[in-house]
């Protein structure tokens, strides 16, 4: 998990001993318009989770326009919310889930790193 958080260069990592997870969490806007949707976008997710994506970053231009501090604005997010991740049933894996062995599979090769591999559980981004 340290190695994606340093080849983006972005985000926090907070470890859940308890279940044995961790959760790599991005949240300035300008880490998401700079780095993680370019990245994405030149490296794009296959299947439902590109729709997703898609939808992320709509909400991010929403955001970016500063049409959330607007009832308006904040209605169309909840709309485009409403819609992601549709169509999942409760037996099939998380999206995280999808979405960090998307993650991985990108960032795998490029990146060195030493000792010990942990069991990485998910991936999210808030």
């Amino acid at each position: 998990m340290n190695c994606i958080k340093n080849q983006l260069a972005c985000g926090n990592i907070i470890v859940d001993s308890k279940n044995c997870m961790a959760t790599f969490t991005v949240s300035k806007i300008s880490d998401l318009l700079g780095k993680i949707i370019p990245f994405f976008s030149k490296y794009p997710l296959q299947g439902s989770t590109n729709f997703d994506f898609m939808d992320f970053c709509k909400i991010a231009n929403i955001m970016l326009n500063k049409s959330h501090l607007t009832t308006e604005g904040l209605e169309e997010i909840r709309q485009i919310k409403f819609g992601m991740n549709t169509g999942r049933g409760d037996n099939k894996p998380s999206p995280e889930t999808f979405f960090f062995w998307e993650v991985w599979n990108r960032l795998k090769d490029k990146i060195d790193y030493k000792g010990k591999q942990k069991q990485i559980r998910y991936l999210s981004l808030d």
